[in-house]
């Protein structure tokens, strides 16, 4: 049986660097939204949304009015559009774009409102606030190796 021996004054120092690494979280918290914006900007390559959901087609008539067949995108601008934001305790990714919402929500859109737009998700979180399963491994992966930097010897 293989035996780990630590001197307390070993894990105090562990402690303390792991202590003083938390107070500044934006090294981390950077980390975090660079993975949150790879997997939104995954989904247009993948053509699925991040829980796995493959987008549905276009149109037909969206189809003649586009060059080739890659849903949401048209000029790229969307897909290019996603930024960082990390303030305090929190990482976000978003874009400013307008239309996005219409895209990742679905709904009715155009004028009068005659133009249903399917849901096609791209963020990954759900309507019920949830992210995908490996997306939460894929994060806490993350926060344990940033935290295992100050734990090493």
């Amino acid at each position: 049986m293989a035996e780990i021996i630590i001197s307390i004054e070993e894990l105090q120092g562990k402690l303390e660097r792991l202590s003083k690494a938390l107070e500044n979280k934006t090294p981390l918290l950077r980390r975090i939204a660079n993975t949150l914006q790879n997997v939104t900007e995954e989904s247009f390559d993948k053509q699925a949304s991040p829980f796995g959901e493959k987008w549905k087609s276009n149109s037909p008539r969206t189809l003649q009015k586009k060059r080739g067949n890659k849903i949401l995108i048209q000029s790229g601008l969307l897909s290019q559009s996603f930024t960082q934001k990390v303030t305090g305790n929190s990482a976000q990714v978003g874009t400013n774009k307008q239309y996005a919402a219409i895209h990742q929500f679905g709904g009715k859109a155009g004028r009068n409102k005659r133009v249903t737009i399917p849901v096609r998700p791209f963020m990954p979180i759900n309507k019920n606030g949830e992210i995908p399963k490996d997306l939460g491994e894929r994060l806490e992966g993350e926060v344990v190796d940033y935290l295992k930097n100050y734990l090493e010897y």
